[in-house]
């Protein structure tokens, strides 16, 4: 598994080729974004259900400012299952503890 920033990208079967997930119904795009973030791969394949699969280089392009993360190479000829990390915000507050002598 590989990661940039919040992408993580876990490496599919050797056996899965860009034949394979074409005959799955998947669309390919050189260069594409990655689930709605600001991180592009070399090659991005779109499933029928939602599920984005890459290969090549992952590179992190914000708009407006340099990138915050070195690019990384993913194994050129095998795919591999993009997903975002999900952090969820504290809903609650604390109060501080008081001390009493």
């Amino acid at each position: 598994m590989r990661r940039q920033g919040e992408i993580f990208a876990v490496p599919l079967s050797a056996q899965v080729s860009k034949r394979t997930l074409r005959m799955a119904g998947a669309g390919f795009v050189r260069s594409g974004n990655l689930l709605g973030t600001n991180h592009e791969a070399t090659e991005v394949a779109r499933m029928p259900d939602g599920t984005t699969i890459a290969r090549g280089t992952l590179h992190h392009r914000p708009p407006w400012r340099r990138p915050d993360h070195a690019r990384v190479r993913l194994d050129r000829r095998n795919w591999h299952v993009v997903v975002k990390t999900t952090v969820l915000a504290a809903t609650h507050t604390t109060k501080p503890a008081t001390v009493t002598n």
